[in-house]
Order: C-alpha cells, then structure tokens, then sequence
C-alpha cells in the first residue's frame, strides 16, 4: 500500500551533529522515473523501543538543527509528515513519485527519519537528498561524517572578509580595510599557520587603505593579493610567504586572480576605469609586468579561472545588464564569447571547474545561476540550484566533490559532478546583508572554510553539543 506520494519532495542528505544513536537509511531506486515508486528502507538501531515514534521529518536543507532535546539533521522549514510506531526494527515504505504539475521542477527537499520517545530524540537516520529534474527524481546521500557541520564565528566584526585560500596548514583571508581599527593596519591581511585555528593580520601596504577582493597562493611562499584604491587596480606579490610583498599599479581594479603556476597568471576587473583599460591583464613573470588583454569588450569582469597555460574563463556582466564570459585558448591572445542560455540579468560572480582530466567548467552568479559545461567550454547548459541567492564562488575537491557560497549563509554541495546541488545549513540563514558568503574553500571532504561580510568565517568540522 503506498502511504505517501513524493509531490511535496522531502529528503536529506545526512551530516548530523547528534549524541542519539543513527539509523540506516535507504532508498530503492537512486534514481526514480515520475510515475513509478521508490521504497524508503529504515533500519533502526538496535535495542529501539517498540512504543517509540519514528517521525518522517521534511527540510529544506541539509541540517543539523539544534532543539531542545537534541540535533536534527536537517534545517529550514521543518515539517513531520508521516508518524510510524516502531513495532519492528526495519521499517520499508513505498511513495509514489509525483510530478506536481511541473511546480518542483529543479526543487530539492531533504528528508530524514527521526525516533522519538518520551519527548526524546532517540536516534537519527542518515538522509536523503530528493532532486526533481524534468524527467526523475534522484536521491543522493553525503560523503560526511555524521558528526560534522558547519560552526560560523566572527573573526574580526570591523572587517568584509572577501576572499580565502588555503595551502597545506597555511591560509590566507583579506578583505575591506577594517573600520575603526586600532591596530594601525590599513589593510585586511589575515594569515593562518594551523588550518585556519587561529589568525594573525599582516600588513601589505602601510600607506593605502586597499580594497582586497581576491588572494591566490601557488606555493605557501608564493602568492598574489588583489584590490583596488580610488578605481585603480593593486596586486601585491610575495615569494617569502608574506614576510614581504611588492606592489604594481594598473588602470582597472582587480575583482579576481587566478595563477596556473608561480609567474603565470591573469587579474580581471571593470572595463575601463582610466584611458580605455582593458578589463584582463595578464602577467607571465610573477606579477612584475601585466599586459592588456580583452580589447573593445563593454563588460565588468568579477571572476577570472586558469585552468592551464592556454586554458582560461573570465565571467562578469556586460554594460546591459547581461551574463559575460569569454574563453581564450591560447593563453590570453585572443578572447572569444561564449554563447549562454538565457543570459538576461544573470550577472556572473565566480568560475570553477572539477578536478582530473577533461574538467567540467562552472559559472555561477545572480539570482541562483549555475551555469555548467562538459565539453570545456564549448557550450553551456543551464543547471537548477534551487534558490534565488546570487551566487558567488564555486570551488571542486574532485571530480565529484564541489561546493557553492553565495548570499544569506547559502551553500551549496554536488557530490555527483555538478548534476545537483544540495543545500547545506550553516547557522547563519536569514535576511541581512551582513549574511553574504563571498568566497569558500574547501580544504578537504572534513575541513572547509568560508567568509563574509562582518568578519564572518565559517568552518566544517566536527560539531559538538
């Protein structure tokens, strides 16, 4: 008998910060056609009580969730749809798949089993993540401990940390010039030398307050910062791990940075800010020169990605309010546009592409775009992300494992290349502006690092009660 049709779309994903004991769950298929049945399968734990309640609980996003009695794993709107009494230790439960007139088209809900007794949370299932496509559902699960999430914390509220990148146990954060500061530092430097446990400010510019928008290292001596003062682009070099950092000046600000190896890389930013700048330079000698590139484009570039010494995307928004993004394949000499579906007010923020051989690139942006090419940029498709947050970095561990920060806490995870996304709590959801996630990187599967707006820095690990 079926007992519940998946119209409403429930599932979830399972990290959980808990102290109860976790249950098995399963679903059979993966992957469901609209009109056929998929069977939830729930082995609890062992010694459960045959008069506890096992709640089916819906979410909107991965969890966990702190209540009074314990974690849940999932976050957002929750919602009990289907009360079970455990007079077995495994519970099967057949559901419908229904497509609901097309309104959860690229929708994703999580879902997870929850025991409860004597007001209690007992135990806690794994979960599922159910992503409605046009033609299926797919129901995908993490590779995360169930002990991790997220732990968000303020490092410094009078700074906009803008931009993170980590190298072995060290890493870098900058951002906005801190206000009110008494330190003397002009600037927002941060380095960390114990993966991101603690933070020191470093001073890279002792006579201008710089705007820094972006850091990429190559080598933990190796590394480039990037900003603007007064409309004019700065790049700070170091070849001594920041001990020392040596400044060029150029027409436009510097939104991006992406290095392929410690003397090449590229600087993007806004077309034209003094004498017709070009909005790409590129340097082939470690920052010390930059020439122009991208002539005659009316676009605003904020994100640049190198993928090798030929290979590059640079992604912004032209002078109409549309989605930019050029590619060159000769290391910069000529850049050609990239045809995009439906590119009105998609305003592109952040580059990324998966690890390995033959790499899938991404492009996200404005109201919850992600825009996703197999074939190495020769064609674009538009992919669901589920909300309608701009989006504003995309980062890859593997050709499977990637992750999406953008506005109001929102992150994003895919665990199958970029064919879904799944949505992660952080703890810091809500309204404000202040809530923005301007950039992410993940470390590894169990370390990852986030920041934003009022010193704002987020980290994946393990959680405790």
């Amino acid at each position: 008998m079926k007992l519940y049709t998946i119209a409403l779309g429930v599932f979830f994903l399972g990290y959980c910060a808990q102290t109860a004991s976790s249950a098995e769950l399963t679903s059979t298929p993966r992957r469901g056609a609209y009109g056929t049945d998929v069977t939830l399968s729930l082995l609890l734990t062992e010694g459960t009580s045959t008069d506890a309640t096992v709640h089916l609980m819906v979410g909107d996003n991965v969890g966990p969730t702190r209540t009074g009695s314990g974690f849940l794993p999932l976050g957002g709107n929750i919602r009990s749809v289907l009360d079970i009494e455990a007079r077995t230790n495994r519970l099967d439960r057949i559901f419908e798949l229904q497509r609901a007139n097309g309104r959860l088209l690229g929708k994703r809900f999580v879902l997870a089993f929850v025991t409860i007794e004597n007001n209690e949370i007992t135990s806690t299932s794994n979960a599922l993540v159910a992503t409605f496509g046009a033609d299926e559902v797919i129901f995908e699960t993490p590779p995360f401990p169930s002990s991790f999430g997220f732990s968000p914390r303020t490092v410094d509220s009078s700074q906009t940390l803008h931009a993170v990148d980590m190298i072995n146990n060290e890493g870098w954060a900058v951002g906005l010039p801190p206000l009110g500061s008494q330190s003397g530092n002009k600037n927002t430097v941060l380095w960390t030398g114990d993966r991101g446990d603690s933070w020191q400010p470093v001073e890279i510019d002792r006579f201008r307050s710089v705007q820094l928008e972006a850091v990429d290292f190559v080598t933990p001596s190796i590394g480039y910062i990037g900003g603007n003062y007064l409309g004019r682009g700065n790049v700070y070099a170091t070849t001594d791990g920041g001990i020392s950092f040596q400044s060029t000046s150029f027409g436009h600000p510097v939104r991006d940075l992406s290095f392929f190896n410690a003397s090449n890389g590229y600087a993007v930013g806004n077309n034209g800010t003094f004498d017709d700048v070009m909005p790409i330079s590129r340097t082939r000698d470690g920052g010390a020169t930059w020439e122009p590139q991208l002539p005659d484009a009316a676009v605003d570039l904020y994100a640049i990605d190198a993928l090798d010494e030929n290979i590059a995307f640079a992604a912004g928004r032209t002078l109409a309010d549309r989605a930019s993004l050029h590619q060159t394949s000769d290391g910069g000499e000529n850049w050609n546009p990239v045809d995009l579906p439906v590119p009105e007010r998609r305003w592109l923020l952040g580059l990324g592409h998966t690890q390995g051989q033959n790499p899938q690139i991404f492009a996200v942006g404005a109201r919850g775009t992600i825009y996703r090419s197999e074939d190495q940029g020769a064609t674009f498709d538009l992919i669901p992300s589920g909300t309608l947050r701009d989006l504003r970095s995309v980062r890859f561990l593997t050709e499977q494992l990637g992750w999406i920060a953008g506005d109001h806490g929102t992150l994003l995870a895919t665990t199958n290349g970029g064919e879904t996304w799944i949505p992660f709590a952080t703890g810091i959801e809500g309204g404000n502006n202040e809530q923005i996630v301007l950039d992410f990187f993940p470390k590894s599967a169990n370390r990852c690092f986030a920041v934003g707006y009022e010193g704002l820095f987020l980290e994946f690990g393990r959680l405790e009660e």
